[in-house]
């Protein structure tokens, strides 16, 4: 093996484990499954920078972690691997069909589920072995020139021989690219290999601009050009987020970010903790996990707020009521975010089939789900419900749920990022658990 995987290393260094930790199921009433084996941190090349001497009048409180910076970041994407739980195997995979398969790479996902931070990883892991990295990121509404004219102009010089002196080409900031034109452009990548990082790709949503996309990468693929292009986005599904022609298959990989597990959850709340020079209390960290259910963005705010409590206390350690405290926070900065959409159903009442649609919601909520969230009745601990969680899909009660046939069963999902993970907070607090 050589370039990317040379300089990869896995960090083993995790917090220790707590002393007889009670079981999750036991010590939670929230938590909804015991989780498979953590994946590890991805991690920098062990090669990398050696450590600096410090400025001399610097401010040096800013090599240690504080909580004016924690490593809990809910609200900025990770830039560094060791910040990057569970994810081991998607990194490996992109980095396998970039440089060994030469392939393109679509990352997608759920908000929240960290692709931007997947793709931050593998670019510097990219740039540490000498590839030239390009990043940018769509805007709404955007047409295709404008993606590729922007790409263009930030390919670093040095990858890229002048041109003829008779092609005409495209210039200035409104030139309007062809796939044909933005061919001959990356031709001209000579020596080296160059990786385009294209963010936020579902706004790209003329479907024309996506199959010109499609397009060059298949002759960009074709003709054995010395780039790869990383396409990040919301989508459940690779043709959400593209349209492809039938022979881009064979160069293109899907990475798909699911949920993470309860266990790497829990990882990345003691190594934030650890950072911290803070403790975890079990308790605390059991009702972490359960309140996060799986989710990577959840487990960043609630381990951010409850550090910061804890700290203001002037504690070594995160209890459980700081814990609680943490989710009731977060239960009321979010409620203006979902007030309008819950106030179509009437709560505290009971449904035709005789359930409290509060209850039913905290029910569907906790409820084991696929790593896109997806989940059916028999998944709720409430019996026959499937008629009402069909009535939640419909227009005049939010619709708080989707649906979907699959798998042989019907599926449900929820409306909108985040909001299972709301009624959570909301359930738990209803039923006097925070």
């Amino acid at each position: 093996m050589f370039g990317l995987f040379d300089r990869r290393r896995q960090v083993t260094d995790f917090p220790p484990e707590p002393s007889a930790p009670p079981s999750p199921a036991e010590s939670s009433p929230l938590l909804i499954r015991r989780a498979e084996a953590p994946l590890q941190a991805a991690s920098p090349g062990s090669d990398g920078f050696a450590r600096q001497a410090p400025v001399s009048g610097a401010d040096d409180s800013l090599a240690q972690p504080t909580l004016a910076r924690s490593p809990f970041t809910p609200s900025r994407p990770v830039q560094a691997g060791d910040a990057l739980i569970g994810r081991a195997a998607q990194i490996e995979r992109a980095i396998a069909a970039i440089e060994l398969e030469r392939t393109h790479v679509a990352i997608f996902g759920e908000r929240g589920h960290g692709k931007t931070s997947l793709a931050n990883v593998i670019a510097g892991h990219a740039e540490a072995a000498g590839f030239g990295v390009v990043r940018h990121a769509c805007s709404a509404g955007a047409r295709f020139p404008d993606l590729i004219g922007a790409v263009i102009d930030k390919i670093p010089a040095r990858f890229l021989r002048r041109p003829a002196p008779d092609a005409a080409l495209p210039a200035g900031p409104s030139a309007e690219w062809t796939v044909a034109e933005a061919t001959a452009v990356l031709e001209r990548i000579r020596s080296g290999h160059v990786l385009v990082f294209i963010d936020e790709f579902d706004r790209l949503a003329a479907q024309n601009a996506r199959r010109d996309m499609a397009e060059l990468m298949k002759n960009v693929s074709d003709m054995a050009l010395n780039i790869s292009f990383v396409l990040i986005g919301v989508a459940e599904a690779l043709d959400e987020l593209l349209t492809l022609h039938r022979s881009i298959h064979r160069n293109l990989v899907a990475i798909p970010m699911p949920l993470l597990t309860d266990a790497d959850v829990t990882v990345v709340l003691r190594l934030g903790c650890k950072k911290l020079g803070l403790r975890l209390d079990p308790k605390a960290e059991s009702l972490l996990v359960a309140l996060a259910h799986q989710s990577p963005y959840a487990a960043q705010q609630l381990g951010l707020h409850a550090t910061a409590i804890a700290g203001r206390r002037g504690s070594d350690t995160v209890t459980q009521a700081d814990a609680a405290e943490a989710a009731r926070l977060i239960l009321e900065e979010t409620r203006p975010v979902f007030a309008a959409l819950l106030d179509r159903l009437p709560l505290e009442r009971r449904s035709p089939d005789g359930i409290v649609w509060a209850d039913l919601l905290f029910e569907a909520a906790r409820a084991p789900c696929d790593g896109f969230g997806w989940f059916g009745a028999e998944d709720v601990a409430v019996a026959n419900c499937a008629t009402d969680l069909g009535t939640l899909t419909r227009q005049e009660t939010g619709p708080l749920l989707r649906v979907r046939h699959g798998s042989g069963r019907i599926e449900f999902n929820f409306t909108q990022p985040n909001l299972r993970n709301h009624l959570l907070l909301r359930g738990a607090a209803r039923a006097n658990l925070l």
